[in-house]
């Protein structure tokens, strides 16, 4: 395997990279709209023109919750606030292992930050370029 090779590898890996952060800016977009807003924007032109786009977002990235999944989703939700309460050891542990992927997650972003902070940035700068209006139109409610 030569040099050229290598650096060939190197940006193929370095363009999924991108295109998956690209994907999760566009779905952290689109989860701090509200139900009305998020079907319209789902249903223009825009978005079916970024998912048409070689480097756009793919189908599979946006994800609609069935009723049974949200039903399922909002028992889970009742049930950890219900331990929460009761001080349950399962949810002592729960916490235990929250408090250890935190410092775990933190570790891994001082280690490797800095090596992709380029890459976000050119991730982000392709999300602004495919709507200018991004960051004024999100609400975090």
């Amino acid at each position: 395997m030569s040099r050229f090779d290598d650096i060939n590898n190197e940006a193929v890996d370095n363009e999924l990279d991108q295109q998956a952060l690209f994907e999760t800016l566009f779905i952290d977009y689109v989860n701090h709209m509200d139900d009305e807003t998020r079907k319209q924007y789902l249903e223009s032109a825009e978005v079916k023109a970024l998912c048409e786009a070689k480097d756009g977002v793919a189908r599979r990235t946006i994800v609609r919750l069935s009723k049974q999944d949200d039903y399922n989703r909002r028992i889970a939700l009742a049930a950890m606030e219900k331990a929460k309460a009761n001080n349950s050891p399962e949810w002592k542990k729960l916490k235990k292992a929250q408090r250890i992927r935190k410092a775990m997650i933190a570790a891994i972003v001082k280690k490797y930050g800095l090596q992709v902070k380029r890459d976000v940035i050119k991730a982000q700068k392709a999300l602004v370029k495919s709507d200018s209006r991004y960051y004024t139109k999100t609400s975090f409610k």
